[in-house]
């Protein structure tokens, strides 16, 4: 399997693919964690809706991860609640 990030696979991913590829840098950059760490958020939703990453990532910490609203500033997303 080529690695994943090679221009032959990313040619190949969704829109969605690469939105949630975005969600996972700017969540694990942050905090350490993944979409995966936030299963309930509504990440399709997110992305129909147009949403910014940063935005979407602080509303899946705040409203599913129960990431208090403090730790959202410290991490530079606070402004998106």
């Amino acid at each position: 399997m080529p690695p994943q990030n090679t221009p032959e696979r990313l040619s190949k991913m969704t829109d969605f693919d690469k939105f949630m590829k975005e969600v996972d840098t700017c969540l694990i950059s942050k905090l350490g964690l993944s979409s995966n760490d936030i299963a309930d958020a509504p990440w399709r939703d997110y992305f129909k809706d147009e949403m910014e990453i940063e935005c979407c990532c602080a509303m899946a910490l705040y409203d599913y991860n129960d990431i208090p609203f403090d730790t959202l500033v410290s991490i530079g997303l606070g402004d998106y609640i």
